[in-house]
This record gives C-alpha cells, sequence and structure tokens, in this order.
C-alpha cells in the first residue's frame, strides 16, 4: 500500500514522547505498523479496498483525492477522524492501540 505523509505526530496520544516528531524521524516501529497492517485487512480493507483506493461505500485513502485534504494537518487529527468515524458500522469500537497502529500503517 502507498503510504500517506501527514505531519506531526501526536506524541502523548501514541508514545507518550514529551515533545512531537514526524513520522519521518521514526516516530513508529516496524511493529506498530505491522500491527496497522492486520488492522486494516480486518476492519478497514472491506470497504476502503485492498490498496486504500477506496470503493462504492467508502473514499480513498491514497492518492490525488485523500493528499489534498489532509496535507498540513496532524496525525492526531487523522487519529481523532479515524475514532470518531471509523469503523463507519461502530466508530469508536477500536482500541486505541489500534487506532494508533493504523496510524503508523498509515504514515510511515
Amino acid at each position: 500500500m502507498r503510504r500517506i505523509r501527514v505531519g506531526l505526530f501526536y506524541s502523548l496520544l501514541v508514545c507518550g514522547l514529551a515533545a512531537a516528531r514526524s513520522v519521518e524521524d521514526g516516530v513508529y516501529t516496524k511493529e506498530q505498523s505491522n500491527r496497522g497492517q492486520k488492522v486494516y485487512q480486518e476492519e478497514c480493507m472491506k470497504c476502503h479496498g485492498e490498496n486504500g483506493t477506496g470503493g462504492e461505500a467508502a473514499p480513498p485513502l491514497v492518492g490525488v483525492e485523500f493528499l489534498p485534504k489532509w496535507e498540513g494537518k496532524t496525525v492526531a487529527e487523522l487519529f481523532t477522524r479515524m475514532r470518531k468515524t471509523m469503523p463507519t458500522d461502530d466508530p469508536g469500537n477500536l482500541s486505541s492501540r489500534q487506532y494508533s497502529d493504523l496510524v503508523a500503517y498509515t504514515s510511515a
């Protein structure tokens, strides 16, 4: 899956760091990203597609339709949006760790 770069990392939420760092600084571990990939396959792929290109019921998570909406926004904003709206049939039903892992997977 093509990864997205969305801005600053919300450090206290995911890693408990004192200062915000970017994803490019290696904020997320490979383990988090791998867990996020599993969550994506189990919870997100059915609507957003295998490669995040979207489907009939969900918008794409990659490319020209997605990137401009998130450019300049923080990873915390992405986390909050995911938690409030996904999965669409039961928003907020995943654990904080699962949402954080999804952010790691889609942002790394």
